[in-house]
């Protein structure tokens, strides 16, 4: 292999617009290695797109009967690789090219490789084959829910089961914010830091959150809620008129994300989905994590030690073992309506982190814990993650690894 200076260097393609969790890559990587980021026309259109709400709209529309997620990956494969290159590190996408590749997959579902559930049925073997292909060196999940979902579609395949590798994601701690000492308790509700997607909303339990604020709030005079989400117009009018709420609809630069940050006390969004880095971001901040028991948010969020997680029994409609049936009827109707067990939950727990504020600050000390040093802290990703590349390297193909 190609080496600079005694590194190696690893290529991250992401399947659209480069990830933080790509930069992330680049600015804190395992030792004896170098990640580089390809950011082309695609990828710069692709981040221009996401300030609009019509492409996301469109792929939505469009997820469950095109393959573009498939499409794009074929994409990616055909565009040359710089030549110093020693690894492609795929970020949520298949590779079909003729070169030493991983898979990183965080922690959405498997059927994101293709764009649907229905798709992925369809598209399996050609998933298969690609996993399968001695070209693949690895699969590496953030989440043990999320290995057993790739392994339930593809029926326990013992070829993929064997290159299929465990790492927790993980992210930059944050200064250790000073936040007002003026009485209040602020909570944060955040659907995306620079996507505008309507769906969102809903999507993410803002339902869920205003309907536990609005019961808190005749509690506690001296709650706030924070909502950084672009809305539909009647949302919008609802919110506006209710005490306390402070809307921020327009995607935010980095450092007005961050201010937001510094100035809540707790972190609330009972998802439908397991998001990639959304809460690890939350306790980086010291924030306790209050959230729904759904799929994989138990590996990331720890019960009653940096947060919460509140009971979700209608996501058992849309489940199937390990799997999630994201674009199924029983997932829409489950986000598109209001969910009162969630809010009860949500309301307890959150009563619990209002009224004891030393149980605040043992749950954010707890937080920024895991984060520095715990399994989502980079000392422990990196060290696993260099023995995954290490092995991936050094991996000698059989000729029964299929192609």
């Amino acid at each position: 292999m190609r080496e600079i200076a005694g590194v190696r260097t690893v290529l991250a393609q992401p399947l659209w617009k480069p990830l933080v969790s790509a930069w992330d890559l680049v600015a804190h990587p395992p030792p004896g290695y170098r990640f580089v980021v390809r950011d082309g026309g695609l990828e710069a259109a692709a981040r221009w797109a996401a300030r609009f709400t019509t492409p996301y709209r469109f792929f939505y529309l469009t997820r469950p009967f095109l393959p573009l997620n498939l499409a794009k990956a074929l994409w990616n494969s055909r565009a040359p690789v710089p030549p110093e290159t020693d690894l492609i590190y795929a970020m949520q996408c298949l590779w079909f090219g003729r070169e030493p590749w991983v898979l990183e997959m965080q922690s959405e579902g498997p059927h994101t490789l293709v764009g649907s559930l229905g798709l992925f049925r369809r598209f399996r073997e050609r998933v298969r084959s690609a996993l399968r292909s001695p070209y693949c060196r690895g699969i590496v999940y953030g989440l043990e829910a999320g290995k057993r979902a790739l392994l339930q579609l593809l029926d326990g395949d013992e070829l993929v089961e064997a290159k299929v590798r465990v790492i927790p994601w993980a992210v930059p701690l944050k200064p250790a914010a000073s936040r007002p000492r003026d009485g209040k308790v602020r909570l944060l509700f955040v659907s995306s830091g620079n996507v505008h997607d309507l769906s969102n909303f809903d999507l993410k339990g803002g339902k869920e959150v205003v309907g536990a604020f609005r019961h808190l709030r005749q509690r506690y005079a001296n709650l706030e809620l924070i909502v950084r989400c672009p809305l539909t117009p009647a949302w919008r009018w609802r919110l506006e008129a209710m005490d306390g709420v402070y809307l921020y609809e327009k995607p935010l630069l980095e450092a007005e994300f961050e201010q937001l940050w510094r100035t809540a006390d707790i972190f609330v969004q009972p998802t439908h989905i397991t998001p990639s880095t959304a809460y690890l971001d939350a306790l980086s901040y010291g924030l306790p994590v209050v959230t729904s028991d759904v799929w994989g948010n138990c590996e990331l969020v720890e019960d009653g030690k940096t947060g919460f997680l509140v009971r979700k029994s209608r996501a058992a409609g849309y489940t199937d073992g390990w799997v999630v049936r994201y674009h199924s009827p029983e997932h829409k109707r489950d986000w598109h309506t209001l969910d009162e067990e969630v809010v009860e939950g949500l309301v307890e727990r959150l009563a619990l982190l209002i009224e004891d504020e030393g149980l605040r600050s043992r749950m954010s000390a707890a937080a920024r814990t895991e984060i520095a040093e715990g399994q989502h802290s980079f000392k422990m990703r990196n060290a696993a993650l260099k023995q995954f590349l290490d092995s991936a390297l050094e991996f000698v193909p059989s000729p029964e690894g299929g192609s």
